[in-house]
């Protein structure tokens, strides 16, 4: 029987080996070498056998301290274990959950002659099983990493962007390949630079409505190159339907009563997991929020990961889509008990 393994279901008051026996149930888990840095947002135990639960010395992270990141378990493309540097002989490379921190500037470092799991077309287009929207959190994002660009430089709170959810992308997602299904045209891999991707020839009146809630359209940074070449591609849409059913769907969350009655009174404020996802349920359906992985970082809202079905519709209602069964959650997401909805410089 498939077990479904989420943050929330390995939650700290749970024993650890409830979660151990989830792991060795669930999906299949990818580990890849990676860099970056852990930052732990509560006390974890640090295990030398995440499967055994071996922690020698008794090692828990310490809130708001950083460790290196060795390698990073993952399933169905989320996060679940992390192995770091603790610096503490004489066992000092140690596993800790996920949950218990954030991951920040993570680079996977695929190993040497991994392959994709047998009988999977990853690079094929329409071999998909579900679908991702990943709407942003536009001031978080530019205070976390984007305060270089452009669209972040001339961020103010007048604009569209500091009160309402922008599009990151809509994902079409093969369960089977993890975050490794894509670039299913010409283009195989990601280049230098997003504007190095080949130019889009979207309609004029949709690239304009593209450019006010994918502010990197606009502001020249090429965002949506990346998104058509590695996503777009793999959904057997034209470019132009590709982008009109993503502008579809984000103006949903953004004309929705989630927006208007929780987001936009709290923006500047601390909100708690609790109150967000009661929230989301009033506008979108009861359990709705399970669909929804909160991605946060240095303690700020950044993005919803919205988990979608396979088969979506310029006039799909958000509402019936998220009631759709037997669809591959996201996991819940990064985010801790409670966040702040960042505000946009004045």
């Amino acid at each position: 029987m498939k077990t479904k393994l989420s943050v929330k279901s390995c939650g700290v008051r749970l024993v650890a080996l409830v979660c151990w026996l989830m792991l060795l149930q669930g999906p299949v888990a990818y580990a890849a070498p990676a860099s970056g840095e852990f930052v732990a947002t509560q006390p974890c135990d640090l295990y030398q056998s995440k499967r055994k639960g071996t922690n020698p010395g008794g090692l828990r992270t310490k809130v708001a301290e950083r460790y290196p990141i060795i390698e990073v378990l993952s399933e169905e493309g989320v996060a679940t274990w992390v192995r770091v540097k603790t610096g503490i002989a004489p066992q000092p490379d140690r596993w800790v959950a996920a949950q218990c921190g954030e991951l920040l500037n993570v680079e996977l470092r695929p190993a040497r002659n991994a392959q994709a799991p047998a009988g999977a077309s990853c690079q094929l287009a329409n071999q998909f099983d579900a679908n991702v929207l990943a709407v942003s959190w536009q001031p978080a994002f530019c205070e976390v990493r984007g305060g270089d660009k452009q669209e972040c430089i001339t961020l103010s709170q007048a604009r569209f962007d500091a009160s309402h959810f922008t599009l990151h992308g809509l994902w079409p997602n093969r369960q089977s390949c993890g975050r490794r299904y894509g670039y299913c045209g010409a283009v195989k891999e990601k280049p230098s630079s997003f504007c190095a991707y080949p130019a889009l020839t979207i309609e004029p009146e949709l690239r304009q409505a593209l450019g006010i809630v994918m502010p990197s359209a606009s502001a020249g940074t090429c965002l949506q190159r990346h998104e058509w070449w590695k996503h777009g591609t793999c959904s057997g849409l034209s470019e132009n339907d590709y982008f009109s059913l993503s502008l579809a769907l984000v103006k949903q969350v953004n004309q929705s009563a989630f927006v208007s009655d929780f987001i936009a009174p709290n923006i500047g404020q601390r909100v708690t997991r609790d109150a967000f996802e009661k929230a989301f349920n009033q506008s979108f359906g009861r359990n709705t929020y399970r669909r929804v992985a909160l991605q946060c970082s240095q303690g700020l809202l950044t993005e919803l990961q919205i988990a979608l079905p396979q088969t979506l519709e310029q006039a799909s209602q958000l509402t019936d889509l998220l009631q759709v069964g037997s669809v591959p959650t996201n996991g819940s997401g990064s985010c801790g008990a409670s966040f702040v909805i960042d505000a946009a410089p004045q």
